[in-house]
């Protein structure tokens, strides 16, 4: 099922599942600060719509706990984000132990 909703650092971010595929500048995802808004492409791979997911709620983060002065580009996040997808869907016992979840 794909999240309508996530909650980011005490705000709730509604979700949408209609951005273009792959915008002008090969985006598959945007966030708006102002709206509290991630769009995602509906017509991605699974993993890549898992992916895009989890990059848009890094850059939520950021934009919820950054200033301008001290904010992650955008390098910085799509590394973050290819990283900590490898390591959570790669260690499922490791992500429930985050989670606080017992792995079975």
């Amino acid at each position: 099922m794909l999240p309508r909703k996530i909650r980011v650092v005490g705000k709730d971010w509604k979700v949408i599942w209609d951005f273009k595929e792959v915008d002008t500048d090969g985006n598959f995802g945007q966030t708006s600060p102002v709206n509290l808004e991630i769009r995602l492409g509906s017509a991605s791979t699974e993993q890549k719509k898992r992916e895009t997911l989890l990059h848009e709620i890094l850059h939520a983060i950021d934009f919820t706990l950054s200033s301008p002065k001290v904010s992650i580009k955008e390098p910085h996040i799509k590394l973050l984000a290819a990283g900590l997808f490898q390591v959570l869907t790669e260690n499922p016992d490791v992500t429930a132990y985050i989670i606080g979840k017992s792995w079975a």
